[in-house]
């Protein structure tokens, strides 16, 4: 029996060192977290960037590569990266070269290039660092490109609440945008950033939305209103039953 019993702890044990998450993703010298949303605006005519920095937070030595997934792409615009002193078309998903990092060792050479080719809108990419060695141990952020074309930035006064948080079976979105603002929604992502739910708010600059969540599956989602085509005031909700 004590036999048993010491095997069974023994593959706990290699299963949480399997599992265990070695690398840490920091944008603007801010720790992101799994599934993190990084919303990035600029001009619509110029490359927009993202500069994302990797670290070894386990006490081995890990080879490290980059991918990218296409979440939300929109039409005649591309994207590419580079990594470890070599960038990538927009055709190429996953770095070929690698960095090596020690422990505490952090990476600096990523960089996210999304061209908007004057179109306006969302584009979200998901990009993903990994250990070789075990491409189960990785960590992972979604990019928001924003591209605008004269739009005014009304992030800073446009105001959104979710009520209850944790929700179960219904949320209130409490909501408030500037009047000149030609078109508003409030759209829900999950963790992978895909939109799960899409609630418009019509021409209304305050209010109050009550919706169903109940085919929403038990986790972390986040909120944000748009307008114009623009995504403002991302906040985290939580569903748990």
């Amino acid at each position: 029996m004590k036999k048993i019993v010491l095997v069974a702890f023994a593959l706990l044990g290699v299963a949480a060192i399997s599992v265990a998450q070695s690398l840490q993703i920091s944008y603007h010298d801010n720790v992101q977290s799994n599934g993190a949303i990084i919303n990035i605006q600029g001009d619509a005519n110029q490359v927009i960037k993202a500069g994302l920095h990797v670290k070894n937070i386990s006490a081995t030595q890990i080879e490290v590569k980059a991918k990218k997934n296409h979440i939300t792409i929109l039409p005649n615009t591309e994207n590419n990266f580079c990594f470890a002193n070599y960038c990538y078309p927009p055709f190429v998903f996953v770095s070929s070269s690698s960095s090596v990092l020690t422990p505490s060792q952090k990476d600096t050479t990523f960089e996210a290039d999304y061209n908007a080719g004057g179109v306006t809108g969302v584009t979200t990419v998901q990009y993903v660092f990994f250990n070789v060695g075990n491409p189960n141990d990785s960590s992972w952020v979604n990019v928001n490109f924003q591209g605008t074309v004269g739009i005014e930035d009304i992030s800073a006064v446009v105001k959104i609440d979710a009520f209850p948080n944790p929700a179960s079976n219904n949320v209130s979105f409490v909501y408030s945008v500037p009047s000149q603002v030609e078109s508003q929604k409030i759209i829900i992502r999950n963790m992978l950033g895909a939109i799960v739910k899409t609630i418009d708010l019509g021409d209304k600059s305050t209010g109050k939305k009550q919706i169903n969540i109940e085919d929403l599956k038990d986790g972390i989602y986040f909120y944000s209103v748009l307008t114009n085509n623009k995504i403002c005031q991302t906040r985290k909700l939580i569903i748990k039953r």
